[in-house]
């Protein structure tokens, strides 16, 4: 089940270091993790925190690094790819092994 950004005005307290926490509901609702930069801008006696486009990040998820951002463009189709570079590699000839005399294979 998809979360929902709360469409009340929600309470947040700052702490003694200056930091608010955003709501869950809110950070999932808008693809916000941990490491994402947020452009901060006051509009008269508003407080603007917009999300900027996602670099790419590496990002810890169980013991793994993970690359985080957006996909750019349409997903490849790797089937095709795939089966382009086999039939690619079907036409190249196969390279024998040189036969080197003995008295060749000490010197190299």
């Amino acid at each position: 089940m998809p979360h929902r950004a709360p469409t009340d005005r929600v309470t947040l307290d700052i702490d003694r270091a200056g930091r608010v926490v955003i709501p869950k509901a809110v950070r999932l609702s808008h693809g916000l993790t941990a490491g994402r930069r947020l452009a901060l801008e006051t509009r008269g006696s508003l407080i603007v925190l917009e999300p900027l486009d996602p670099e790419t990040v590496l990002i810890e998820q169980d013991d793994l690094l993970v690359i985080g951002g957006a996909l750019v463009g349409d997903v490849p189709d790797h089937r095709t790819l795939r089966e382009e570079r086999a039939s690619a590699q079907a036409e190249v000839p196969e390279r024998k092994p040189s036969r080197r005399r003995r008295s060749e294979r000490g010197r190299a």
